[in-house]
């Protein structure tokens, strides 16, 4: 079973809609990078009932994507918001007024913070 990074993003999204026992082996699995058959000792149950598990809580988060679009929709904030940045730091670039330059460094900082809450590995 290879790892998606693209579950790792969804589970960061919709990881709380999972079942306790999903969403404690997926991040065990996903997060914490344990084996099947660590999972599978830690349970208590056999490494097929860990995939199993698994499995289902990967397709779970696929249909809320398909449903909601949470992932997508940050994916293009992230980019508009990078657009921003680059569009004032062009400004800033060619401006001699203080007000504008002064205004530009604000709203790049308040940009870099919005850049920054939507990182989760989207780049």
């Amino acid at each position: 079973m290879s790892k998606d990074l693209q579950v790792v993003l969804l589970l960061d999204c919709y990881g709380a809609m999972l079942t306790e026992h999903q969403s404690q082996m997926m991040r065990q699995y996903y997060d914490e990078d344990l084996s099947l058959r660590e999972i599978a000792d830690l349970a208590g149950i056999t490494r097929q009932g860990v995939h199993d598990t698994i499995r289902r809580g990967e397709q779970y988060l696929r249909e809320m994507e398909a449903q909601l679009h949470l992932v997508e929709k940050l994916r293009a904030i992230r980019r508009n918001m990078i657009a921003t940045s680059d569009t004032l730091r062009q400004i800033a670039a060619v401006s001699e007024d203080a007000e504008v330059l002064a205004l530009c460094e604000q709203a790049q900082r308040l940009t870099q913070e919005g850049i920054d809450l939507t990182d989760l590995e989207m780049k």
